[in-house]
């Protein structure tokens, strides 16, 4: 029987972000490259061989189930329902933001629409129409024409800061709560 492995991805905060078994940890990752939203923040890989299938099952389910990856959907424990339940989720809800503030200010503090798309789970075009639009902050990078149509048009690229995309977050999250 073939071994089989057990890998961890972690983001460059090292946020576990999600646990696996393959057979072929390398075919794995790139179906993971295809499939899922999270793949562009992996920045290391743990890997754990086991001599058969059933072990490396066993290990993922108990460490999902241990070290809660962000990303896994089965195998996570539910928690017990408690009088504090909105207390926690204040709490939950404030270390997300708190890990996404650092992210997006130590880790990168400038970023191209592209990136800011990613950390937004939007589109570049959507991302683009926010910057146009004034909702979110930008920085005008270069300016540069071209012909479309017949007719010479000029284009903005455009950079993103990591306060800029803070202060749409935080004026989303105002939003929210005015018509929440």
């Amino acid at each position: 029987m073939p071994r089989c492995s057990l890998y961890r991805h972690f983001s460059e905060t090292g946020d576990l972000l999600y646990i696996g078994v393959s057979l072929s940890t390398l075919v794995r990752l790139g179906q993971h490259a295809k499939h899922s939203g999270w793949f562009a923040n992996i920045v290391r890989v743990e890997v754990e061989h086991f001599d058969n299938r059933e072990a490396a099952l066993a290990a993922e389910r108990a460490a999902i189930e241990n070290e809660a990856p962000l990303h896994n959907k089965h195998h996570k424990r539910v928690p017990e329902p408690s009088s504090f339940a909105v207390e926690e989720k204040e709490t939950a809800v404030e270390k997300t933001k708190q890990r996404l503030v650092h992210r997006i200010v130590n880790v990168s503090p400038f970023y191209t629409v592209n990136e800011a798309a990613r950390v937004l789970c939007v589109s570049n075009a959507a991302t683009k129409k926010l910057i146009e639009g004034g909702e979110l902050g930008a920085v005008i990078l270069r300016k540069h024409t071209r012909v479309f149509e017949g007719a010479e048009k000029t284009f903005n690229v455009y950079g993103v800061t990591g306060w800029q995309l803070i202060d749409y977050l935080e004026s989303l999250e105002t939003t929210e709560k005015k018509h929440g």
